[in-house]
């Protein structure tokens, strides 16, 4: 009984109470600061999901926005400039892409003939694939003659903007 009756003055020492006291006051600071750094983290996860989230939507609406743009040069005649929006054309030869535009200025005198032309585009829906880097377009085509037809028209994007794919 004498041994335990010492072994209170030892756990109780004003020493050793410092010890504890500092000891706890050190976990005190390092657990607030956990806490403080893992709010941080999740509150930037969390804006950083959010405007992924958002500027998603603003890919797919410029998406559809450049798929209406590039037909519409189709539209027109404007083969050369649509040519040039091309990805797969990107590192064609000149002689490739003059090829091109002969085959477009061919289907347009087609649909002028069958169709008296193209009197309005307009998107139907979209369907974003591989991160938002490749959509697929559906376009409604109206043409002079009161006919429609839906047409697939994909976009990718290449880094610095959107190109028909």
């Amino acid at each position: 009984m004498g041994l335990l009756g010492n072994a209170d003055q030892y756990f109780h020492s004003s020493e050793i109470m410092r010890s504890f006291q500092s000891i706890i006051n050190l976990l005190r600071y390092i657990s607030c600061r956990v806490v403080l750094l893992v709010v941080a983290i999740t509150s930037l996860t969390a804006c950083h999901k959010d405007s992924s989230t958002a500027s998603s939507e603003k890919t797919e609406e410029q998406a559809d926005s450049a798929a209406v743009k590039f037909y519409r040069m189709r539209m027109q005649g404007d083969f050369d400039a649509y040519v040039a929006n091309m990805h797969s054309c990107s590192n064609m030869p000149p002689n490739y892409k003059q090829r091109i535009v002969i085959m477009l200025r061919q289907h347009q005198k087609e649909v002028e003939q069958n169709k008296q032309g193209i009197s309005d585009v307009k998107v139907l829906r979209s369907e974003t694939h591989d991160d938002g880097k490749m959509v697929n377009v559906f376009l409604a085509i109206t043409y002079k003659d009161g006919s429609n037809e839906e047409i697939l028209f994909p976009v990718v994007y290449d880094g610095k903007g959107w190109k028909i794919q």
